[in-house]
């Protein structure tokens, strides 16, 4: 495995005040977050509930979210008496890669209650917003598959975009809460040979205009490693749980993608529409792509918050049936 016992060790801290601190040093503080994992869902809550957090980060940017409801998440989450009718199209219309039902594990509507909830005992000034980071739908004006086939691009362009005009112009500090590859500087897969140049990042976005200010943490998925995870959690087994420790330098920066990736399951789809395989680079290392480790325990311990496939309503069904044939999908995915 590259990075052996001579390389610098890491100095682990506590995950929720290792983090914490790094907003003394960075307006932004991305984090990997692991869609499904309640272990990750579960860090995030403790990270937002903390007596520290609401005085150190003014916004939250997420992925899971369709920005078409921005203003209803707004008044939800500042405790105002919004229906839960139009609270679940926040995470239920998200577009992204999740397929006709949107996001439909537990954990996403608790974590805007965990919001809500530390909102009301805040004053209005200090109060915690949560923006909306995926492009607005509105899926009633999505009618035909061509409709369809517009909605999921651009994703990490918008997403830049709030974090620009909603965190940077108005001199705020944010967390940012997206899945992983959507934050990494570098990309650890060689590029779809179809591709001109490599696929925006939000972090790529947001560096060319602010270099420095944007502090990357890589969750441990476990995922990837292959025969190598023995040894990397292994030598993570001392850390605290959660824990957290920046890499630079460190035996963990200095893990090839081909190690830390080599086994992840992914399909690259190319500009002409081509599927491939994609290869992990030898030549790319962890600290290529990220700034800092967050250690949530032994990847083998994950419990998944599993979607909830059951329509809330007849309208609910008819518009997931909807949506699944302007996508050319099944609407279960396990009727794939």
């Amino acid at each position: 495995m590259a990075g052996g016992t001579e390389s610098p060790k890491c100095e682990p801290t506590d995950g929720v005040t290792g983090l914490l601190d790094l907003f003394e040093q960075f307006p932004l503080v991305a984090l990997g977050e692991m869609h499904g994992v309640e272990q990750c869902a579960r860090f995030i809550e403790a990270l937002v509930r903390h007596p520290n957090f609401a005085t150190r980060v003014n916004a939250i940017v997420v992925e899971f979210g369709n920005a078409f409801h921005q203003q209803v998440a707004d008044a939800y989450v500042a405790g105002e008496d919004v229906p839960m009718s139009a609270v679940r199209r926040i995470w239920h219309d998200f577009a992204g890669a999740a397929g006709p039902w949107g996001y439909r594990a537990s954990i996403y509507p608790e974590f805007f209650a965990t919001v809500r909830g530390v909102n009301l005992a805040l004053p209005p000034d200090q109060r915690i917003r949560v923006l909306l980071g995926d492009p607005p739908v509105d899926w009633t004006a999505i009618r035909t598959p061509e409709d369809a086939k517009t909605i999921r691009a651009e994703r990490d362009e918008h997403f830049a975009r709030v974090v620009e005009e909603q965190v940077f112009a108005q001199g705020k500090r944010a967390l940012l809460l997206a899945g992983m590859f959507h934050l990494m500087r570098v990309d650890p897969f060689d590029p779809h040979p179809g591709w001109k140049r490599e696929p925006e990042t939000v972090t790529r976005i947001l560096d060319r205009e602010h270099p420095g200010a944007t502090f990357v943490i890589n969750p441990h998925f476990g995922i990837g490693f292959q025969e190598h995870l023995p040894e990397v959690e292994a030598r993570l087994a001392s850390w605290p749980v959660p824990g957290f420790a920046p890499i630079r330098g460190t035996w963990l920066g200095q893990l090839s993608a081909a190690v830390a990736f080599g086994g992840w399951p992914i399909k690259m789809i190319g500009p002409d529409g081509t599927v491939t395989s994609p290869v992990a680079r030898s030549s790319v290392i962890l600290s290529d792509m990220v700034d800092g480790y967050l250690y949530l325990g032994p990847s083998a311990a994950y419990t998944w918050s599993e979607p909830d496939f059951t329509p809330v309503d007849d309208e609910d069904r008819a518009e997931v049936e909807r949506r699944a044939a302007l996508f050319g999908e099944p609407m279960r995915p396990e009727e794939g």
